[in-house]
């Protein structure tokens, strides 16, 4: 049922979505699997993340962190405490999603996950660089870069570039801004991805028509 609650929201069909979901979700409560339930309950939340409502959203999130506490499994508390500091992250309610990044934070430090650090790192970046504190979002993305380097993960390194070079755009460093831009451009050239090529294409076109 699950599976099929996908397959309508990738169609873009949300409400039948939404019911297969929610229907998932009461075989799994009757089956009495709690990881199982918070997943589902996780699955939710995301749905009402991408649809727009943060409030729904944030009341399964919610649900699902305390089910994941009980059963103490730390690799899903970490995906859910960021999970919610992504809405709070939305809402501009910095200060709680900069609590919740650093508990995913230091969790994934726990777990030695590299990758969930990373992407812990770039989220605590994103906080600051709203801020305006532009010197700490950049050593955030550069951390999360080198891990990312690292591991080898091509796309996230594409990424890790893109906020760097949004960094750099915001100090007015129009040189390291357009070279992160370009190694973003480069990679996603590379993999294919087109829609982040088109993107980041925009903000080169942008720097040039605003400073050469």
């Amino acid at each position: 049922l699950n599976n099929i609650g996908n397959i309508y929201f990738s169609k873009g069909d949300y409400d039948k979505a939404l019911n297969f979901f929610k229907q998932s979700l009461k075989i799994t409560i009757e089956l009495g699997n709690p990881s199982l339930k918070a997943t589902r309950l996780n699955n939710i939340g995301e749905f009402y993340r991408n649809t727009g409502n943060n409030t729904e959203a944030l009341k399964y999130f919610k649900e699902a962190l305390e089910i994941i506490e009980k059963l103490g499994n730390l690799e899903k508390k970490s995906t859910l405490l960021s999970n919610i500091g992504n809405i709070y992250n939305s809402q501009k309610n910095y200060s709680e999603a900069l609590k919740k990044y650093r508990q995913a934070l230091d969790i994934d430090e726990q777990l030695k996950d590299l990758g969930g650090k990373a992407k812990r790192l770039n989220n605590i970046g994103t906080i600051y660089l709203s801020q305006g504190n532009y010197q700490k979002a950049l050593t955030r993305f550069k951390n999360s870069l080198e891990i990312d380097q690292r591991l080898g993960n091509k796309p996230k390194i594409a990424l890790r570039f893109w906020w760097i070079g949004i960094t750099y755009k915001k100090m007015n460093n129009k040189s390291k801004a357009l070279e992160c831009f370009k190694r973003a451009r480069s990679i996603y050239d590379e993999l294919g991805i087109n829609y982040k090529l088109k993107q980041v294409q925009k903000e080169i076109n942008k720097l040039y028509v605003l400073f050469f």
